[in-house]
This record gives structure tokens, C-alpha cells and sequence, in this order.
């Protein structure tokens, strides 16, 4: 029977001394001195094979057991894993399936991938996702339907496409941890979809060097190209490439499928883009902000409105009225305001300008 359970959250790391004839019999044979650890979860008790002068390697060996070799998911454990990973700067390894039917052990590989990084990173279950709970899941985040603020929370951090036929299960992601004042809460990587144990060694490899690019959670992108004067929908997919590698000034507006404020400023949009055909260099764009991952962008309301000036990482948000005019004016003396500097990919910001 398992130990692991909440209550055994939050032990303290007891040190204490023991003579030999205080050893459990199960690691009896321990050459002394040794350090032993002690554990309620798997294999209970775990005895230190290297030098007991190597600090390093005596943190490796309290890591590796600091945490079940598998975990699983619920609202309480959530932010004590995080803050563990976040402290040691270890990933998170999640694996969420569906359910299982006719599978001898379906947890077998995922057991063992864990055992394998253990001490590298916190192997996680979540939980199981029918069908009938993947369609309510998305339901609750596009705003049809309430639901539990939980499980949709979790669905966005591991990036799941809830949409049917845009996933595979299981499904592993692996997410780091970013520190508390990071715009987002995680940088997120997709494992392959591979059953064969060496294969997800080594893309872990391969992510630990940093070979691996970080996925974005991206509904599909547009089909057709970019046309001046028309608004531009992006997605998190190509993000990146439409707004800083385009050329152009970016006035980006993030919105949400369930916020009555943008619904009426969907009206108004279109009247600010025919009011600025003739201003070059300029694109307009509206991006899906609940739907998908805003690469770089903490959104705390919406609607939400950021300017990128060509060439720049940092944008300048927007805060006035949302009146056509109101808006018209204040890009127009964003761009007049906040020329780029030759040979600098940062533009002066005049923040009083910042309405």
C-alpha cells in the first residue's frame, strides 16, 4: 500500500545518528560509517553508495527521494510541486492518458522512464481523460460551460490540444518551473509520442543540452497570407515570426471567447484599422488570449492591448478608451514618440505616453 499520501507532505529532513546494531536488517550490510535515508514511500529505505565527503553527490542521493519516484496529481500537491521543482530547479514530467482499457500495466514505461530521471526531474500522473471529460474540459475553456477552474487551469499549463483528433494519449509533457516573476508560469516541452523507453532517455538528453524547443499551446494558424490594412489573427505558433521578425510596428489585441468587453470591441476594431490603411509599417492583430499561450505576455484582464515597435522585444500596453479615435491617436503617438534607436533592438519609451 502506498505512503504517499498528503499527510506525509511537508516532513521535516530529520538528521540522526545510530550504531551499527540500530540498522534495519534489510541494509544490514551497509559498510560503515554510512548514511542511510529513510522514506514512507517505495522502497523505503535507500543507503548512500558514494564518498561521504562529496557534498554534491549526497545532495544528488537526498533529491532522488525526496519525492515518490511517481506522483500523483490533485489541487494540494500541485503547488508543493511546483515549488519543489522551482527551488531545485528540476523539471516536471507529467504523463496524462486516457482511459485505460484491456492494458495489462499501462503505467509500466511511464515507471520506468521515472525511475530512470529520477532526481532529474518529478515524474508526475494526473489523471485519466476520457473522451466525454476531454469535450467538458473543452467546453469549460472556451466559456460554454462552467467547470471546475482546476482542471482547466491544468489542461492550459500542459498545453493539451482538447480539441478531438489534435491529441495523442498519452500524452507527456515535460515543464520547467519559471521563477514567480516570469510572465509565464512554465516553459513548456512536448514529448515524443514513443513508448520505447530509450527513445524518451534520450530526448530528455537532448533537452537537457538544450536541443529541444519549447512548444506553445497555438490554435491553428491562418492559411492565408498577411494582407496590409487588413487585422492580422495571430497564434502562439507564429507568433514570434509575425511580430518581431516581420519588419513592422505591431498593435496586438488579445481577447477572450468570453468576455463581454471584447465582444464589443469586436465591433470597433474593424473601424480602427480602415482609420489607419495609409500608416506604413503598421499591422493591426487580434490573438485568442484564453485559447492559447501568449509567448512573453502576462495577461491579468481582457481585453488586453500591447504596441510592438518593430525590432523591440518589450511592448508598451495600451490603457485608454477603446473609442476608435482614442486608440488612433494614442498608436500614432506611440510611433512618433518612441523612435528605434540605430543599432539597439529596444525603443525609447516615453512613459508618459502611456495613458
Amino acid at each position: 500500500q502506498r505512503k504517499d499520501v498528503f499527510g506525509s507532505w511537508n516532513c521535516d529532513l530529520s538528521l540522526k545518528c545510530c550504531k551499527k546494531r540500530d540498522i534495519p536488517s534489510e541494509v544490514a550490510e551497509a559498510e560503515i560509517p554510512a548514511v542511510l535515508m529513510f522514506f514512507p514511500f517505495d522502497e523505503k529505505v535507500a543507503v548512500f553508495q558514494g564518498s561521504l565527503h562529496d557534498e554534491a553527490a549526497l545532495s544528488r542521493f537526498f533529491l532522488r527521494r525526496l519525492l515518490p519516484a511517481v506522483n500523483q496529481y490533485d489541487d494540494r500537491a500541485e503547488v508543493m510541486l511546483c515549488d519543489i521543482a522551482r527551488v531545485h530547479q528540476i523539471p516536471l514530467l507529467v504523463r496524462v492518458d486516457e482511459e485505460a482499457k484491456g492494458e495489462s500495466d499501462p503505467d509500466q514505461m511511464f515507471a520506468s522512464l521515472a525511475q530512470e530521471l529520477r532526481g532529474r526531474a518529478i515524474a508526475v500522473r494526473a489523471f485519466s481523460v476520457t473522451c466525454e471529460k476531454i469535450q467538458r474540459l473543452f467546453d469549460m475553456v472556451t466559456g460554454n460551460c462552467k467547470g471546475r477552474e482546476r482542471d482547466r487551469k491544468l489542461m492550459e499549463d500542459l498545453g493539451l490540444y482538447l480539441e478531438e483528433g489534435r491529441e495523442t494519449f498519452p500524452a507527456i509533457r515535460l515543464l520547467d518551473v519559471l521563477p514567480d516573476d516570469s510572465a509565464l508560469a512554465f516553459r513548456r516541452y512536448q514529448a515524443p509520442s514513443a513508448s520505447d523507453l530509450q527513445v524518451l532517455l534520450r530526448w530528455f538528453d537532448d533537452y537537457s543540452s538544450g536541443k529541444v524547443r519549447p512548444m506553445w499551446r497555438s490554435l491553428p494558424p491562418p492559411k492565408e497570407a498577411y494582407e496590409p490594412g487588413k487585422i492580422r489573427t495571430l497564434v502562439a505558433e507564429t507568433f514570434e515570426k509575425e511580430v518581431f521578425d516581420s519588419g513592422l510596428d505591431s498593435f496586438v489585441y488579445f481577447s477572450s471567447p468570453v468576455c463581454p468587453h471584447c465582444r464589443a470591441f469586436d465591433k470597433i476594431y474593424p473601424e480602427i484599422a480602415a482609420a489607419m490603411t495609409q500608416d506604413n509599417g503598421l499591422m493591426l492583430a487580434t490573438m485568442d488570449g484564453k485559447r492559447q499561450d501568449t509567448p512573453g505576455v502576462s495577461i491579468s484582464s481582457y481585453p488586453y492591448f500591447l504596441l510592438y515597435r518593430s525590432g523591440a522585444r518589450r511592448p508598451v500596453r495600451y490603457r485608454g478608451f477603446r473609442q476608435p479615435e482614442d486608440v488612433v491617436e494614442w498608436i500614432r503617438a506611440q510611433r512618433a514618440a518612441m523612435p528605434v534607436k540605430h543599432g539597439s533592438s529596444e525603443p525609447h519609451v516615453d512613459a508618459s505616453l502611456e495613458l
